[in-house]
């Protein structure tokens, strides 16, 4: 199969990951009514999905062992068949664990789709390519809220995730046949080489950013919606905030692409923290004539960081960089698995505002912690 046929293909999957990921976020309301639960405790329905993320390092492992493209494509296998299994999920724990289904396979093809890009083009083509697949993700974004409104409105919940099956399961068959590439290192990977990752302090000050800063993504995307709801704002109302905050994150693909032969990917990533640290000082007032564009620049910064994130790391000085990216996906869901359990507890007794300011206090320690590691990173790259 010709690479840019593979690049496609893989960027149509990760889009349709990504909306079927982002999707609930904007109908937290709507979920509530369908479950019959308390909104407040909508977001614990999520918390399959973000375990699931846990698992991904095992994948990474064997990615580096094994061969990345035959994890890839197990990852896609795997998120297909969760959404065939949550078209027929009518009771929140059968949900519970569908959804986990689905997070395995997204999170596994989120964690090492870079890290199979990366061996397949020229590294002076990896940033622009990075771009591409940014745009992907941010596509699925930006279309998650409309589909969402759709969702509620027209096509159910069922029918929508069939209609994801059958997209996904085609995608995945025409994904096996997609190149093989070489891993990084010669020798087989051991447990013991997973095992050094860890000896490496870049590795910990990136786990740190990481956590930090995704801090900020899985308490707003996941509030918004119910805070929206309980100022009055209707579902349509709640879908088109959502999709003009999804404009941001498309925006930040075309970042990548425009400014990625000027800066680094390691400067993209400084600027992006950055971008998160100045736009929540916007949101936290939640005034209604800044909250909307604030949201939209957010956005941009915040997928700046996303867009970058795994393909820095998957130029880290390591030898089995599917391991290390996995292992930031697994720092992602571990983010995600803190904020779906602390958070609605903290939501019903301080409010919205009160999870802005947390996040701004821990978005900035990222930002140290990003200095950090980066830092040691050309350390031992100039050692």
């Amino acid at each position: 199969m010709r690479i840019k046929t593979t690049i496609v293909l893989l960027m149509l999957f990760q889009l349709m990951t990504t909306m079927t990921m982002a999707m609930v976020l904007s109908i937290a309301p709507a979920m509530g009514a369908f479950f019959n639960i308390e909104i407040a405790l909508v977001p614990y329905l999520n918390i399959g999905f973000v375990v699931s993320g846990m698992l991904v390092p095992i994948f990474g492992y064997y990615a580096d062992k094994q061969g990345v493209k035959k994890i890839l494509v197990l990852g896609a296998f795997l998120f297909s068949l969760g959404t065939l299994l949550t078209a027929f999920a009518k009771s929140p724990s059968i949900y519970f664990f569908t959804r986990m289904l689905i997070g395995i396979g997204h999170n596994v093809f989120f964690a090492l789709v870079a890290n199979y890009a990366s061996r397949l083009v020229e590294p002076r083509l990896f940033i622009k390519l990075s771009g591409y697949f940014k745009l992907a993700f941010a596509s699925g974004i930006f279309i998650a809220p409309i589909m969402g409104a759709l969702v509620v409105s027209t096509i159910g919940f069922q029918n929508y995730y069939l209609i994801v099956f059958a997209i996904t399961m085609l995608l995945a068959l025409i994904l096996t046949r997609i190149p093989h590439v070489e891993n990084v290192s010669s020798s087989p990977i051991t447990l013991a080489d997973f095992k050094a990752l860890f000896k490496y302090p870049f590795v910990w000050w990136m786990m740190a950013m990481t956590f930090l800063v995704f801090l900020a993504p899985n308490t707003i995307y996941t509030f918004l919606s119910i805070y929206l709801s309980s100022v009055g704002q209707t579902q349509q109302q709640i879908s088109l905030i959502y999709t003009i905050t999804g404009v941001g994150a498309v925006l930040s693909g075309f970042v990548i692409l425009f400014l990625g032969h000027r800066y680094s990917l390691r400067d993209l990533l400084r600027y992006g923290v950055v971008g998160v640290i100045f736009t929540l000082i916007f949101i936290f007032p939640l005034n209604a004539w800044i909250l909307v564009p604030a949201l939209l620049v957010f956005s941009l910064a915040l997928d700046l960081v996303v867009g970058v994130l795994f393909p820095v790391a998957s130029t880290m000085p390591v030898k089995n960089p599917a391991s290390l990216t996995a292992t930031l996906s697994l720092t992602m869901s571990v983010t995600a698995l803190v904020t779906s359990l602390i958070n609605p507890l903290l939501f019903e007794r301080f409010g919205f505002q009160f999870l802005l300011g947390m996040v701004a206090i821990s978005v900035t320690l990222g930002y140290f912690a990003m200095r950090r590691g980066l830092s040691a990173i050309e350390s031992h790259e100039n050692a």
